[in-house]
């Protein structure tokens, strides 16, 4: 076996210090408490609005007033399906919407989909 030559050796000490300096003072680690990060702020309000692309409708999610989520197609499907009514997407829209404020991860089933009436090939 040959050694590691010098260079490399300390290259590669420096790389693992980097990164258990990051993981110990990066302030979004897990299991660490924070105060007054911006990303602890509450959401004041979550809203919904629909918008008509073309042929097809989707819908816009809004954290406040921040963009959050823009969904142009049915989400949950393979491939590019499209809203076929203004009704669908703002049902589908609203229901990502009850998701967050509940601080659950906003994704949408097959079965959901089915609930809300809306129109896709299986």
């Amino acid at each position: 076996m040959t050694r590691p030559k010098k260079g490399i050796l300390i290259i590669g000490i420096l790389l693992i210090a980097t990164i258990i300096i990051t993981i110990i003072y990066n302030p979004e680690s897990p299991g660490k408490k924070h105060s007054g990060t911006s990303s602890n702020k509450p959401v004041s309000k979550i809203a919904v609005s629909t918008f008509q692309k073309e042929d097809h409708w989707g819908y816009k999610v809004f954290l406040d007033t921040t963009l959050f989520i823009y969904q142009e197609f049915i989400p949950g499907l393979t491939g590019k399906q499209e809203f076929i009514s203004e009704q669908q997407a703002l049902n589908c829209g609203t229901l990502v919407r009850e998701k967050l404020l509940k601080q659950k991860i906003p994704s949408i089933t097959t079965r959901e989909l089915d609930s809300l009436g809306i129109t896709y090939t299986k």
